[in-house]
């Protein structure tokens, strides 16, 4: 029997272990070549919106192949463990090192190649599929026709090649490294518990407690701030808590007689203690690299879904635009603009207007800062339609109002201010800053800041300035934004002129962030479905790494009297322990920084968005584990 027959017999013999690596091979493969395929099409090539669109599929494909040498590089650590006993019974029999490593790096480049085929032979069976669905969500004018590229196949094939041959060459230096007589005492060795300490558990906890507290509190002026002390936080909180925490937490159960004294207890406290000692660490590592990846798929969903969400809703208005003179019609001619909405079957719009006057004060930090007055009448009848609190300030009286959380919260605290419009100076007593009515913001014209204040007022200062400097805004409210990609176009081509974006329209917005939006999230799925399949079949390898003294003391308790029911219902406690620890643990840091991010960005804590989002992930998990101890039950018998 040649090298190549004998790892072709390994490769059957370890097939319970090689086969989620080579599912996992293949799918990333298959992603890899989908992307390839849409970054050399011809037609990705016309315009530089597409052009961009390849640039990001290119990085995606790094990023898929950066988790596929991670995820290579940890389960052929975890094979060569497992196999340490095999390979000194080869040298035992008069095998070199030299053969054993061609053995080895004859099975992995065999891997490799069969992966490949069938990797690159899913992608081109559904290729079709990938295609439709990426000019669907790019709103392409027709659909990508298929071309299998030649130069999209051989990319892929020699990358992950290289990936293979490269990697088997690492294998190859490990095994060089370690004695014959090592492997053979590998499996006869017993290994020292870990000592664990309470302190350091202690410590733990009040990291994690701590981190999440600040995290809670941050806003968006204090993101910069408490980072990096919070990800430091959790950092040491997750790794002690694992090492340490938990194993105490453990063992206080152990002195509990009555839970103890129950059955099944006894025998999945102490074996979950004994494992959580030998793997502390490999679970740190595991919930911290799903809290990044879960954070940053989820990060990308939420600010898409918000983003959508909020220019639905139109924003203030569905679109909007200032003109300077009350009627000058500088941007759009009369009756231009309710012409196109009712062509567009728009009949039921909502309008609303106000003439402002600009006014500029001194800041806190002794900054000019310009803001438009307001009647109190005309703000309150848009703060009913808005459904927001209503303000009367009294003659000779002013309110500012905000409602750009970002930086605006504090800008003013005196009880007087001098307003300044045309070179006059206006006294007014101060009555706060509060949240109000949100208009359109437009650069250069509305920054966030109103000052509300009794009619007689305003109209005693508007009098003094010229119809031609007095501003009007005008916004439309849509029941529904959609689809007015058509409309965007056309009053973008009836516009007068746009000085300093004097036009703002959120339909424009919306259609922009769904179009980009769903085709991120599209591209993204992939290197998020490929770190779930490589995450949880890590935690399989681990399962198949410790299956033989498994055996043992399963073997064991059946000679003590228990069925192979209640021994398999003993073996699945802990490995939903052991498989689902890591990721609950993770999924909690990831559901603290979405909250944090949704409610920072959007000033929103949206708890459902948050919540479903880690429950999907929860969920395909659970389904991956259903599956997964089915098939390491086959091999417990």
């Amino acid at each position: 029997m040649n090298i190549r027959q004998l790892a072709l017999q390994n490769i059957k013999g370890n097939w319970r272990n090689y086969k989620v690596f080579f599912l996992s091979s293949c799918f990333a493969i298959f992603a890899s070549f989908a992307y390839m395929s849409v970054i050399v099409h011809p037609y990705m090539q016309e315009t530089l919106w597409y052009q961009n669109v390849r640039w990001g599929l290119v990085i995606c494909n790094v990023i898929i192949i950066s988790f596929f040498v991670i995820f290579i590089l940890y389960s052929t650590s975890i094979f060569i463990e497992a196999r340490k006993k095999e390979l000194g019974l080869y040298m035992l029999m008069g095998a070199t090192k030299s053969n054993v490593i061609g053995v080895i790096m004859t099975e992995q480049m065999l891997i490799g190649v069969f992966a490949n085929i069938f990797g690159i032979g899913i992608g081109m069976i559904f290729l079709k599929l990938f295609f439709m669905v990426f000019s669907m969500l790019m709103r392409l004018p027709k659909e990508l026709p298929v071309i299998f590229d030649v130069k999209a196949i051989l990319v892929t094939f020699i990358t992950y090649m290289v990936v293979f041959i490269l990697l088997s060459f690492i294998s190859a230096l490990r095994i060089w490294n370690i004695k014959i007589i090592r492997l053979l005492k590998e499996f006869r060795t017993d290994k020292k518990e870990k000592k664990t300490s309470i302190w350091l558990c202690i410590f733990g906890f009040i990291c994690l407690g701590t981190g999440y507290a600040l995290a809670l509190q941050v806003t968006m002026e204090t993101i910069g701030l408490y980072f990096f002390p919070v990800s430091i936080l959790v950092f040491f909180g997750t790794y002690f808590s694992f090492t340490h925490g938990a194993i105490q937490l453990l063992e206080m159960i152990k002195r509990n007689k009555k839970i103890m004294y129950t059955y099944p207890y006894l025998f999945i406290v102490n074996q979950l203690s004994h494992r959580m000692k030998e793997n502390g660490r490999f679970f740190f590592m595991l919930s911290m690299a799903t809290t990044f990846v879960v954070t940053a798929t989820g990060t990308v969903f939420l600010y898409f879904s918000s983003m959508q969400d909020m220019w639905r809703d139109g924003g203030a208005h569905s679109f909007s635009y200032i003109e300077k003179g009350v009627s000058t019609h500088e941007v759009f001619a009369e009756g231009t603009v309710e012409q196109l909405l009712h062509q567009y079957g728009y009949d039921d719009f909502q309008f609303m207007s106000f003439v402002g006057v600009y006014a500029s004060f001194q800041s806190n930090k002794g900054e000019a800062e310009v803001a438009p007055l307001i009647k109190e009448s005309e703000y309150n009848q848009e703060a009913r339609k808005q459904k927001q609190k209503t303000y009367h300030p009294k003659k000779g009286t002013v309110t500012l109002v905000f409602y750009n959380k970002y930086n605006r919260s504090n800008i003013y605290n005196q009880k007087e201010i001098q307003l300044q419009v045309m070179n006059q100076t206006y006294p007014f007593v101060f009555n706060g800053q509060k949240e109000g009515v949100q208009f359109n913001y437009h650069l250069a014209h509305i920054n966030g800041l109103f000052f509300v204040m009794n009619d007689e007022d305003f109209d005693s200062i508007a009098n003094q300035v010229p119809d031609s400097e007095k501003m009007i805004y005008r916004g439309y409210t849509l029941p529904n934004i959609e689809n007015t990609k058509k409309l965007n176009e056309d009053l973008r081509k009836h516009m007068k002129q746009d000085d300093n974006n004097a036009f703002r329209s959120n339909m424009e917005l919306y259609v922009n962030m769904k179009e980009f939006g769903n085709i991120t999230l599209f591209i993204g799925s992939f290197i998020s479905i490929l770190f779930f399949l490589t995450s949880c079949s890590i935690v399989y390898f681990k399962w198949f790494h410790n299956i033989s003294s498994d055996r043992k003391q399963y073997g064991a308790l059946s000679k003590l009297g228990m069925t192979k029911e209640e021994v398999w219902r003993i073996s699945r406690w802990q490995l939903c322990m052991l498989f689902f620890a890591p990721i609950i643990v993770g999924s909690m840091h990831s559901a603290v920084a979405l909250y944090t991010f949704h409610n920072t960005i959007f000033m929103d804590g949206s708890l459902r968005k948050v919540g479903l989002f880690i429950l999907f992930y929860i969920a395909a998990c659970i389904v991956y584990f259903f599956f997964a101890q089915r098939e390491y039950k086959k091999h417990l018998d």
